[in-house]
Formats: structure tokens, C-alpha cells, sequence
């Protein structure tokens, strides 16, 4: 039996980490990096390595032995997106009925196999139609999306209790619209951006209330990839506006309207996803994902996986932070680390599960912890080159041949125990 203090917090238990009795433990995908036969507007896009959504690991054929796997590693929850492209190929038109008594079968397998599943409607993918006619930008996608949702809602007839209407919409926008790395593929639009932004803010609070309307149990919210930023020499006066620039816009800009928009509540839960910190120099970021070499960042303290600097001891910060703005409970929605190097993969799960509990002895209500990704994926812009995976997925192979990694099989081992033990020997 676990520990606990007067006020239900758990405890340390002979030494180990002891988890909530219904504490979520799971792993997530996004549609249009695993499943293939893309439809939707990155369909003929290529990523720097010159690769393709279609050259992914084929989730959409091989679903039922990526099922088998979470079920190998006693996932009790499974963050899954359907695309909104491959089901509506129209606006306010009807779903198409194969692809829906495909999503129908996957939720059937995750069911029968006891696994939560937890949905997303949109992460990072237009439909061409919605493209074609200006995407996020027209007045009328909260109205097109709203539609979407509610039809799922009554697609799913009450097999699907955990919604997540965005995934990190301010990343979404700024990426599409600033950064140039997203479709469109515009540079600068700060105002569109914003205007994205705003529409996607209307539509998750018209999706919430469709969703209630059909579901009135439904749990709905969204997952906001929050970052530490850092002045990369503590003392440069540009540095420091740098960063506080960065953390504004990135981690505070727009929550709230997701949270309550026009005086009423639009989410019962906040997803975070956290990956680590971002050190500025000048109005550059200073990581693998922005030009700079690992081994080179390493020679000033910078300690890095293929993308992001590492920092878990601010997930603990976060999380408490997020709590006291929203109020709502929390799942740490995406928490991984790109890299081939499984000691690292290790040691990265040991140490963020560490300050997600230290985050829970500390009172917040954080009630669910999701590895980003179940399998290698494709990363976007980055395209077959970051390995995020539980699963080690051969992209040579044509059948995409995956198998688990060791990593898989510990934290297979801490979701079975709802323990995280430092034993030293690589094993729970």
C-alpha cells in the first residue's frame, strides 16, 4: 500500500516513488505522423531530409500490432488523433463512412484490450478543402471545426470520454504563419497569426459546447506545449528582453480564452506537453532544433538530445504554474526525448516522472503522464531523422518493422507498478 499524508498526497514508499491509485499512465501519436496515405494538406510536403508523411511508420495499417504493443506495455490510455481531412472531405459535409468504421474498429481494439482512448481533433493538419479556402484564417473555421467535433461526438456514441480539441494551438499558428515550417509556409505574419489563434479559440469553445450537448459526461481540453526560456548569457540586457519576449508569447499568450472564453468555462482539463528549455541569443534560440550541434552546446553547459535542451526539474514548475493560472486538473499530455541513445531515453523518463510526482506531493492535481511517441515518427519539418519512439521503427524496411525498445519495456513496468524505483539496475 501507498503512503499518504492527511491531505491524499502520496508519499514515498521504502525509498520508490508511489504514483496515485487511477493515475493515466500512456503514450500518444498524432495522425498525420504515423498513419500514412496522407489526405490532408501535408500530403505532398518535404521535410529537410526530403522525406514524406506517406514515408512514415503506416499506423493505419499496422494499428492492431501497435495496439498489441501498448498493451505489452500495460498502457492504460492512448492519446490518439483521427484526421479531420480523411474523415469530412467537404465543410458541415457528411463523414466518410469507410474511414469511420475504420476509426470505429480502432477504438473497438483499444476497448478490448482495457485502453483509455484520449482523442485530438486537430494537431497541426488542415484539410485541403479547409486549406484551399485560407485555412484557420477564414471567419468561418470555428464554425467548420464546431461541425467536426459534433459529429464525432455523435459518431462515437459515448466511446470516446477524454477530448482534446487543439494541440498547442500558439505553436500551430506561429509555425504556419512566422516561422515558415508549417502549411502555409508563410514568414512573418505575426497579425495572421494572431487571427489563427483567435479563430482557433472561437472554435474550441464551439466544439465544447457541441461535444457537451451530445455528451454532457465528456471531459474536454486542449495540450499547450509550455518551455523554460533562458537569456543565453544571464547578464546581455538583449537576452534577457529575448526571453521574456519568448515566454510571453509561448507559454502565456492565449491560454486563458481556451480555459474560459466570453465568461464561461470551455475546458475541464489542461494537457501539457514539455520536452525542456530554450536559452536566447539575441532573438535566436540556442538548441539542435534551431542549427546548433549537441556536441557544441555541450562545451557551454548545454546539455542536449537531438532537439531541446534538457531541464526536468522545471516540469515540476510548470505544472505548478499552470494549476494556479487555469485551476484545472492536468495530464502531462507529450514528454519524450529524440535520440537513438536508450541510456538517455532512460534517464530522461526516470527524471521528468520524478518531478511530475515531486509536482503531486506538491498538491496539484495532475492526474496522467503520456510518452511522446509511442513509435518513431515523422517529425515534421525534421522529417525520419528524430527518434522519439517506444517503438524502434525501421524505415528501411517497407513494412515498417518496429519493435520495442528497452525503454518500452521499463516503463512498462512502472505503469504495470504505478512505481518509479531508482534501483540503479536499469529495472523497476
Amino acid at each position: 500500500m501507498s503512503v499518504t499524508d492527511t491531505t491524499g498526497n502520496v508519499q514515498q514508499q521504502n525509498g520508490r516513488l508511489v504514483f496515485p491509485e487511477n493515475f493515466v499512465w500512456g503514450c500518444g501519436t498524432s495522425p498525420t505522423q504515423v498513419e500514412g496515405e496522407t489526405v490532408n494538406e501535408w500530403k505532398n510536403y518535404s521535410a529537410r531530409d526530403k522525406t514524406k508523411p506517406d514515408d512514415g511508420p503506416n499506423h493505419w495499417r499496422k494499428y492492431r500490432y501497435d495496439f498489441k504493443c501498448l498493451g505489452d506495455m500495460n498502457q492504460r490510455a492512448y492519446r490518439l488523433g483521427f484526421d479531420w481531412g480523411r474523415l469530412q472531405p467537404a465543410p458541415f459535409a457528411d463523414f466518410d463512412r469507410d474511414v469511420s468504421f475504420k476509426y470505429m474498429e480502432m477504438l473497438a481494439e483499444l476497448r478490448s484490450l482495457g485502453i483509455e482512448p484520449y482523442l485530438t481533433l486537430f494537431h497541426f493538419a488542415c484539410p485541403v478543402w479547409m486549406a484551399e479556402k485560407e485555412g484557420w484564417l477564414n471567419p468561418e473555421s470555428p464554425e467548420w471545426f464546431a461541425d467536426f467535433a459534433e459529429k464525432l461526438a455523435v459518431l462515437t456514441d459515448g466511446e470516446v470520454c477524454y477530448w482534446i480539441t487543439h494541440n498547442e494551438p500558439a505553436v500551430y499558428a506561429f509555425m504556419a504563419y512566422v516561422m515558415q515550417e508549417f502549411p502555409p509556409m508563410r514568414r512573418g505574419k505575426f497579425g495572421q497569426a494572431l487571427k489563427v489563434l483567435h479563430n482557433m479559440q472561437r472554435g474550441h469553445a464551439l466544439a465544447y459546447e457541441r461535444i457537451k450537448k451530445h455528451q454532457p459526461g465528456a471531459q474536454i481540453g486542449i495540450t499547450k506545449h509550455f518551455k523554460r526560456f533562458l537569456p543565453f548569457r544571464a547578464w546581455h540586457p538583449v537576452d534577457q528582453l529575448s526571453a521574456c519576449l519568448a515566454r510571453t508569447l509561448f507559454d502565456r499568450y492565449g491560454l486563458a480564452k481556451f480555459v474560459t472564453y466570453q465568461g464561461r468555462k470551455v475546458s475541464d482539463f489542461v494537457g501539457v506537453n514539455y520536452y525542456g528549455r530554450m536559452r536566447m541569443k539575441g532573438f535566436n534560440g540556442i538548441s539542435p532544433i534551431t542549427g546548433f550541434k549537441p556536441e557544441v552546446l555541450e562545451q557551454f553547459g548545454v546539455k542536449c538530445d537531438d532537439m531541446w535542451e534538457q531541464d526536468p526539474e522545471y516540469l515540476c514548475d510548470c505544472l505548478h504554474d499552470v494549476a494556479k493560472r487555469t485551476g484545472l486538473p492536468i495530464y502531462v499530455s507529450e514528454n519524450g526525448v529524440a535520440t537513438e541513445d536508450e541510456a538517455l531515453r532512460e534517464k530522461y523518463l526516470r527524471e521528468h516522472l520524478a518531478h511530475c510526482h515531486a509536482a503531486i506531493q506538491r498538491g496539484i492535481d495532475v492526474r496522467g503522464f503520456f510518452y511522446w511517441s509511442l513509435m518513431d515518427n515523422y517529425e515534421w519539418g525534421e522529417g525520419l531523422t528524430k527518434r522519439f519512439g517506444l517503438l524502434d521503427v525501421d524505415f528501411t524496411n517497407k513494412n515498417r518493422r518496429r519493435e520495442l525498445r528497452r525503454t518500452a519495456r521499463i516503463y512498462g513496468k512502472i505503469c504495470a507498478s504505478n512505481v518509479l524505483s531508482f534501483s540503479g539496475n536499469g529495472e523497476e
